[in-house]
């Protein structure tokens, strides 16, 4: 997020620990796995309200003991694509997605902060879902006045690219229709994970604070490429190669743009926004 537009943010988990070891319940959008996607919301500038970071929680088989993600013996994918979404890259049935090194999995998400505006008869929700046809990851929603919903794909391993100095950022295909939100893509990164979700960060915390940065959706669909140095000092860790350490998750996140000056804040209805050929960028 831009710093002008995070001048006092408050991290709140808005999902927390789900309790069923094989459904699913409360957080929506979750496809593939025991896995589901929360967020979290604060406030900044000019009476702007939004979301910051996200989260995706793993219940464990009947309750068990969440064991975190290892960075330090974590993996270095041998090949820069981790998903087309075609037939090689992409499991309806598992509901999985693998790279193109085979060597890393994950799954996909979509959440939001839930809010209701009757003034603008809006309701802040997110889908997501694969186009195996076009081959795309497809966000759609809507997002009320002061709130936020997001994508993610999750890693179902952390990433650790310390020894890589090959890939430097993220790179995607981007197309469609934000529908006048901002567009944020952030890095999640293990220490701002909670531990509820095999991260490091503890309960009680000011988690999911990661970096980001705030993109645009190319019209038509094109390459759109997030280095990691572009991402420095925006959230937690703040250097480029303590980023590339732990890298648990990518998600694309919409806000609620803030109001004009004594106006009100606006709601994005219409969101249709395609992902594809995300992985890791060589530039």
């Amino acid at each position: 997020m831009t710093h002008e537009n995070t001048s006092s943010l408050t991290l709140l988990s808005v999902c927390g620990a789900l309790a069923a070891a094989t459904a699913v319940v409360g957080c929506g959008g979750a496809t593939g796995g025991m896995r589901a996607v929360g967020g979290a919301s604060g406030s900044g500038a000019g009476g702007q309200t939004g979301g910051l970071g996200g989260m995706a929680i793993d219940a464990g088989m009947g309750g068990s003991t969440v064991v975190p993600l290892d960075c330090p013996n974590g993996v270095n994918p041998s090949a820069p694509l981790l998903t087309d979404f075609s037939a090689t890259s992409w499991s309806n049935n598992a509901g999985k997605w693998t790279s193109a090194g085979m060597d890393l999995t994950g799954s996909k998400y979509s959440n939001g902060g839930g809010k209701t505006d009757t003034d603008a008869g809006v309701t802040t929700m997110m889908t997501n879902n694969v186009d195996t046809t076009a081959g795309n990851f497809v966000l759609t929603g809507a997002v009320a006045p002061g709130d936020y919903a997001f994508g993610l794909l999750a890693f179902d391993k952390c990433v650790n690219l310390s020894a890589n100095t090959q890939y430097t950022g993220i790179q995607f295909t981007l197309g469609g229709n934000a529908a006048g939100c901002d567009l944020y893509f952030f890095l999640q990164t293990f220490e701002q994970q909670g531990d509820v979700n095999k991260g490091g960060c503890p309960a009680g915390n000011s988690c999911y604070n990661f970096p980001r940065k705030k993109i645009t959706v190319p019209s038509p669909a094109a390459p759109v490429t997030v280095l990691f140095s572009d991402m420095m000092d925006t959230g937690i860790p703040t250097s480029p190669s303590a980023m590339k350490a732990e890298i648990v998750g990518l998600q694309w996140q919409f806000q609620s743009p803030p109001p004009p000056d004594g106006g009100t804040q606006p709601a994005c209805t219409g969101i249709s926004v395609t992902l594809d050929d995300v992985g890791f960028s060589t530039q």
